[in-house]
């Protein structure tokens, strides 16, 4: 019996979201074909998606993004929010590259097509419930995940297609003093980098601070990094 238990505690929880019940019923019948894993429930919205998270607690959720009212990314960037032991694994029927980079910046752990192989999907949950990322079928530490996101927004950037919402949920001026910040420039130099008061300066840094949660000018500059909003080596900061 309690061999019994402790096999049962190690095995791994998942949470199914997707309006569609035949897709459901899908993945629950290849979650549950794995010895160490268990569908402990499911979800056909959004909002009952982040309500089951909250009640059940699940290692790993498999989510997709095209749902009704509150779709898979604003479902995800709240689900990572509230309960970042909960890894997400994002799926689409329709894949797009600014997409996927949203995914990543909300906290997503894995992005997926939903045409994805099913023993290629079983083993993604089993690399994010370990803590790693799974991009574009390779599996990366958070850290590697960051620069290679990094990467991928400053080439975006540079052929000026860059998302309109990647740097949310900072204003486009907010945005602007963090790069200043993570690049270790004080308020006075921010101040007349950007041509606005230092007062102004401080403003936003007080925003910026409240917005990522963060309790000074480092840790915003780091979470920058870990989020791929900041290269690693422009981080300056002291």
């Amino acid at each position: 019996m309690l061999l019994g238990d402790a096999l049962e505690k190690e095995l791994l929880r998942v949470l199914i979201v997707d309006d569609h019940p035949v897709f459901r019923e899908g993945l629950r019948h290849i979650v549950e074909a794995e010895a160490d894993m268990e569908v402990i429930g499911e979800a056909d919205t959004g909002e009952l998606a982040l309500r089951e998270v909250r009640r059940q607690r699940p290692d790993v959720v498999i989510l997709d993004v095209n749902m009704p009212a509150l779709d898979g990314l604003q479902a995800a960037r709240r689900i990572c929010e509230e309960n970042p032991a909960a890894h997400v694994v994002l799926l689409t029927a329709f894949h797009d590259e600014e997409q996927m980079m949203r995914a990543f910046r909300v906290g997503v752990a894995a992005y997926y097509s939903k045409d994805v192989p099913p023993g290629e999907l079983v083993a993604a949950l089993r690399q994010v419930s370990r803590g790693m990322c799974v991009v574009q079928g390779r599996a990366m530490t958070r850290e590697q995940m960051g620069k290679w996101l990094a990467r991928r927004l400053s080439q975006a950037a540079g052929e000026g297609e860059l998302p309109e919402d990647v740097c949310m949920p900072l204003t486009a001026r907010e945005m602007q003093v963090l790069m200043c910040v993570a690049n270790g420039m004080s308020n006075k130099e921010i101040s007349r980098n950007l041509n606005i008061s230092e007062q102004t300066v401080k403003n936003h840094m007080s925003s910026v601070l409240r917005k990522l949660g963060v309790d000074d000018r480092t840790q915003a500059a780091m979470y920058a990094v870990r989020h791929g909003w900041v290269r690693v080596q422009d981080l300056a900061v002291a």
